[in-house]
């Protein structure tokens, strides 16, 4: 006959496993951020010793695109972000970043733009001394599209002046004999007659 584990042991066990399953227990942590600019677009490089669970999409009026990083800890290097972006920054508005209203274990980060833009983002696995990246690339929108690849917008198409009409004369009345292209002898009411 067994014996049952000692009550102790057994409330160890369930707090490990409550422990291991916990979100902060695989939660990654954001190891390193970067932010550069180029004249067309601004780039947010993210870097974690985990895979970066994210989502990311635009709200517009006013114009924000949200980046939440799912089972990630708000710390002092995704708050450090936001010292990052000067005041005369190109593209973007001061941005928000706090823990997420709408999920437990999320970081919303929240960039303002000034301009309407595109959302485009890269992951990278692992290489060269580098930890699993997300570069969220960020294209404002242009008068005429997307900023070409020097930063100027692009042209669009010169304006084609309309057409110039031309006077058409009007046929004049035949006077002659014809043959009736539908052999009637125009005895019919068509319009030979």
């Amino acid at each position: 006959m067994t014996k049952p584990p000692h009550p102790r042991r057994r409330s160890r066990s369930l707090l490990l496993a409550l422990l291991l399953g916990a979100p902060w227990a695989q939660a990654g942590k954001i190891s390193a951020v970067s932010l550069s600019t180029a004249p067309d677009r601004t780039s947010v490089a993210l870097e974690s010793d985990l895979k970066i669970r994210y989502t990311v999409f635009i709200l517009r009026n006013p114009d924000r695109v949200v980046l939440e990083l799912d089972n990630t800890p708000l710390d002092a290097t995704l708050t450090g972000l936001a010292a990052k972006i000067a005041a005369d920054h190109p593209h973007l508005k001061p941005i928000m970043v706090r823990t997420s209203p709408s999920a437990d274990w999320t970081v919303h980060l929240e960039f303002a733009l000034k301009a309407e833009s595109e959302v485009e983002t890269r992951i990278y696995n692992p290489d060269a001394g580098h930890g699993h990246r997300l570069v969220l690339d960020i294209v404002p929108q242009r008068a005429g599209g997307v900023a070409g690849a020097n930063g100027a917008p692009l042209q669009a198409p010169a304006p084609v002046a309309p057409p110039v009409p031309v006077p058409v004369p009007l046929p004049v009345p035949f006077a002659g004999s014809f043959a009736c292209a539908c052999s009637c002898s125009c005895s019919c009411s068509c319009s030979c007659a």
